[in-house]
């Protein structure tokens, strides 16, 4: 398999993949940064965003492809360099020649992960641990892969309380659906995920069904008028939430008030330099914080609601 690339301005991306589509190239990979401070002020900050990402030229596009062999590349290029020349867009095509076994290098690059009693595991793993909670994830998904430290503190808090049942859980911001998903297979028969993303819906969705919970979650999107949730008010007495420490301080009174009494509240996605901030504000809130986990620079808490 060849890995056949173009780079161009930001605002010639739309026309060189319609070019690429109109052409049938099969799939693409994009890179394309220049929307990336809107996208991440809409799910709450920077905080997640690796440093070198925030350095990616945001006037510059790539796009990929990947045709099977040199003799397909050649054809795809022939066809492709006219209509280039035709809408002035830049000509230089990069080839790489990709391992003939890039699929299973890339599936070693996502072995299982322990997270307390749950191992994440990928769909093609053969012989997942027994003496664990599995879970069943795309690594290719929305947020929510366990590759993230803050997903697998989330996890880790979660194994406390599975001792205890709960008769639905909340699970908001949920990306790939994760937490909703080792929530239904240790301490529930119902889960709400919410999430701001149809994409994330979706994938949620898709992963619920590889685990065999697609019976029992019910994925939509977050509606943008909070009141919408009154019909939930103190109903439940587990709520998860792994967002971004900005957005969890603004929804703490919504999580309580969705919250039963005595209901617990897993929070990740808080930097330890925010911890402080977001404990203050769990307490001013009607939140007893019962216990943290910490990995690396990122610490999820574990909360009860006393009054």
């Amino acid at each position: 398999m060849i890995d056949c690339s173009l780079t161009v301005s930001s605002n010639q991306l739309t026309l060189l993949t319609d070019l690429l589509n109109e052409i049938d190239v099969g799939g693409l990979y994009v890179e394309d940064y220049s929307r990336m401070e809107e996208e991440l002020q809409q799910i709450g900050g920077f905080d997640y965003i690796d440093d070198a990402l925030l350095q990616k030229d945001r006037t510059h596009a790539t796009v990929h492809w990947y045709p099977q062999d040199e003799q397909e590349a050649a054809h795809l290029e022939q066809t492709l360099l006219p209509l280039l020349q035709q809408q002035q867009l830049p000509t230089a095509i990069a080839k790489t020649l990709l391992a003939d076994n890039w699929q299973e290098q890339w599936k070693e690059a996502y072995p299982p992960i322990d997270a307390g009693t749950f191992c994440i595991v990928p769909p093609w793993e053969e012989n997942p641990p027994a003496d664990k909670i599995v879970i069943t994830i795309d690594p290719g998904m929305a947020f929510g892969t366990g590759q993230h430290e803050t997903t697998r503190c989330c996890l880790h808090l979660l194994s406390e309380l599975t001792t205890l049942r709960f008769t639905k859980v909340l699970d908001m911001g949920c990306g790939s659906g994760i937490l909703g998903i080792a929530a239904l297979k240790s301490v529930t028969e119902y889960v709400l995920a919410l999430d701001i993303e149809r994409e994330s819906v979706q994938g949620a969705k898709e992963n619920a069904k590889e685990n065999g919970v697609a019976d029992h979650i019910q994925a939509a999107l977050r509606p943008s008028d909070a009141s919408l949730l009154q019909n939930y008010r103190g109903s439940f007495p587990l709520i998860l939430a792994n967002i971004m420490a900005d957005v969890l301080l603004k929804d703490l009174p919504l999580y309580h008030e969705l919250m039963e009494e005595n209901g617990f509240l897993i929070l990740g996605g808080i930097l330890q330099e925010r911890c402080n901030e977001l404990e203050t504000a769990l307490s001013t809130t009607g939140f007893q914080l019962t216990n943290k986990k910490q990995e690396g620079d990122w610490v999820a808490l574990l909360a009860k609601k006393v009054s």
